[in-house]
Order: structure tokens, then sequence, then C-alpha cells
């Protein structure tokens, strides 16, 4: 199997001038159709040796904001996850909320403790990342509690700390 590499990827006009792109996941669904799609696209700066993840993944649990990937086009241009070249120390976390008058609250607290977070519009699902200077585990203590209450349910996706 040969090493991916990006230098053999062709990037369009306004990939090269923005040095910006989306790099695909291919998503695989369980039985109960979860994740609710079979892809998820996630921005990121093309820089040497790859792309850095600039986004927050909402699905995928290969890679996270930060992390220096590899990629390889398809036949239509588009740039599809191939590997982790570096990985960023930064975790994934995913929340789902079934009390919407808590999400902002809750949001609040998560980003004071460093957190930033993406949220989809359509449903209750926010994606956390969480950077190696924030306190993992008063994260995890306060999302616990959350849950307790019956507000929220979280995953730990993809944890690095």
């Amino acid at each position: 199997m040969r090493e991916p590499c990006c230098s053999e990827v062709a990037l369009s006009s306004e990939q090269r001038v923005n040095r910006r792109a989306e790099v695909h996941f291919h998503l695989c669904q369980d039985d109960d159709a979860h994740p609710p799609v079979d892809m998820e696209s996630v921005w990121a700066n093309h820089v040497d040796g790859g792309f850095v993840l600039d986004g927050i993944p909402f699905f995928t649990r290969e890679a996270t904001f930060g992390d220096l990937v590899a990629v390889l086009a398809d036949g239509n241009g588009a740039l599809w996850f191939d590997g982790i070249q570096s990985a960023s120390a930064h975790s994934l976390i995913r929340v789902f909320f079934f009390d919407a008058d808590c999400v902002e609250s809750v949001l609040t607290f998560l980003e004071a403790l460093g957190c930033a977070t993406e949220r989809k519009m359509a449903s209750k699902l926010v994606a956390v990342d969480v950077p190696p200077e924030a306190d993992l585990c008063k994260i995890q203590a306060f999302l616990r509690n959350e849950t307790e209450l019956g507000r929220l349910d979280y995953e730990d996706a993809l944890l690095r700390q």
C-alpha cells in the first residue's frame, strides 16, 4: 500500500488561493441508521504535508480539530480523509440535548472552560472541541451531572488527554 501523499492531490484554483477545503469522511451507519448520514465534511486548511482540520466533526471518530490529515482526491476533485499525519492534543465530545431550555447555559459553561462548540441547527446535537489546556475531568463531571438530571446525553467520541 502506498503512503498517502497530499502533494498528489490536485487542488482547485479556489482551494489554491484560499488554502482551505472540505475534507470528507466516510461514515458507517449502524443497524439503527446512526449516524443519519453516510459522509461528513469538515473544513481544513492546506499546509505543507496535508490539511489541518479547523472544524469540529459531528460524527466521525477518526480525526478532530487540529489534526494534520492526509487526503486523496476522487474523480470529481473531492478530498477524502486518508489517515492522520499528526494528531493534535484536542479531544472531541458530542452532546445531545433532551432539554432545549438548558442548551445555552451548557454551551456557555463549556466555552468558559475553554471549549469551542459547533451546533447542528436542525438537530439537538452539539460537537465540542476540548483543547489540551482545558480541564477534561471537570468537563466530563459537569456533563455526567447534566446527564443524571435528564437534560442531555454525551459521548466521549475521541479522547486524547
